[in-house]
């Protein structure tokens, strides 16, 4: 049973294709050279032309692409408003409770300002400091 199922599956398509097109379309599908020529496969602007066109079409998609997210963000979106700062001062009060950095983007270059200490939690040891703390330790 299996085997008629399967011989099916695979000849279905071969049976539609006699069925459903005319002899016209039949006999141009038969005709269809898939392999190019040698001689065209050879030749330097032929491969030249096509590699301009492929980058043509990449940058028209790229192109294309750019315009849609800049028209969708601008005319079509409406999540968010159009002019963002009217969001935050809604949002101020909560943005600032919960994202607090623990340090800025110039406290590595201010190394020697004590805010930056502070920050990363790690200052250098005086030698009576190690020496509470072996003694806490051992204690």
């Amino acid at each position: 049973m299996n085997t008629v199922a399967m011989a099916f599956i695979v000849s279905i398509d071969e049976v539609l294709f006699e069925a459903i097109l005319p002899q016209h379309v039949r006999e141009d599908v038969a005709n269809i050279d898939l392999i190019l020529p040698s001689s065209k496969r050879n030749d330097e602007r032929y491969w030249e032309n096509k590699k301009r066109k492929a980058f043509k079409t990449s940058m028209m998609y790229m192109i294309c692409g750019g315009i849609f997210i800049f028209a969708y963000a601008e005319y079509f979106q409406d999540v968010l408003p159009a002019d963002i700062h009217l969001v935050r001062e809604h949002c101020q009060v909560r943005l600032d409770q919960t994202h607090q950095p623990f340090c800025n983007g110039w406290t590595w270059y201010l190394r020697g300002n004590p805010a930056a200490r502070e920050c990363f939690g790690f200052r250098k040891k005086s030698f009576a400091d190690v020496a509470a703390l072996a003694s806490a330790l051992d204690g």
